[in-house]
């Protein structure tokens, strides 16, 4: 079974450009914060990725709520909006002190 990379977002032109050449044919989206994942709605089984551990390694702190870094509310939104079956998460632990929405994906 091979792997099909649908979509990305990324805010860096750099990576941009890294994620354009492994993945040619998948669709560049620059900004999550701006992306409708609607379209996708039941056609995508797995959604994987990553998001700023600096935000979440100071557990407890309350940073998290308030910057502009924060992308899990994003990332839930289009777990949300696509109707995934899976979800692959990669962050540090302090993701389920300062996000409470984690709690409810992560040890459902």
């Amino acid at each position: 079974m091979r792997w099909k990379n649908v979509f990305q977002c990324e805010l860096n032109p750099f990576c941009q450009r890294v994620l354009a050449y492994y993945y040619p044919k998948a669709k560049s989206c620059e900004d999550i914060k701006k992306t409708d994942f609607r379209p996708h709605r039941e056609k995508i089984d797995i959604f994987a990725g990553g998001f700023p551990t600096t935000i979440t390694a100071w557990r407890g702190n309350g940073s998290a709520e308030n910057d502009d870094r924060r992308l899990w509310p994003d990332i839930l939104r289009a777990v949300r909006e696509i109707r995934l079956t899976w979800v692959v998460a990669e962050n540090v632990l302090g993701i389920v002190n300062c996000h409470g929405s984690a709690k409810q994906i992560f040890f459902i």
